[in-house]
């Protein structure tokens, strides 16, 4: 009985489908609650390092540029070297239908498009026992 009425089958099973609905709701919105309103509102940073400028880590770049990649994320790119060489035009190269410049792929003006810090050095140590401080060392060309 409602006010009443008696409540229809049809209403006992928007009830149902509406219970549904908000238990899928808590389900989602309870875990947040258990953070502060900053957490909420500022997700944590996300720090990616790759190490190495080759042909693989080119396509992460595109894939991680700055206006792709979540707000919360920051990408910095390692690597001795000033240019990678795109692997697919190397034998092309070696049989003098390109010029080396026009095999390689300049990395810092790439990271400056993509959003991602570059430092030219060589990672000489790595940190990775502690699971809130991950570090990686590096030794930094002149």
């Amino acid at each position: 009985l409602l006010s009443g009425h008696m409540v229809s089958s049809s209403w006992k099973l928007e009830a149902g489908q509406i219970a549904a609905y908000m238990r899928l709701l808590l389900s989602r919105i309870l875990p947040l609650l258990a953070y502060p309103a900053t957490a909420m509102m500022t997700p944590p940073t996300k720090k990616i390092v790759l190490i190495g400028g080759g042909h693989a880590h080119v396509q992460v770049i595109k894939a991680l540029n700055v206006n792709t990649r979540p707000s919360n994320v920051e990408v910095t790119l390692i690597d001795l070297q000033s240019a990678a060489s795109y692997s697919g035009m190397v034998p092309g190269c070696v049989s003098k239908l390109y010029t080396l410049p026009q095999v390689q792929i300049q990395i810092g003006p790439l990271a400056e498009w993509a959003g991602i810090d570059f430092v030219q050095g060589k990672v000489v140590g790595m940190s990775l026992e502690d699971e809130e401080k991950k570090t990686v060392q590096v030794e930094v060309s002149d």
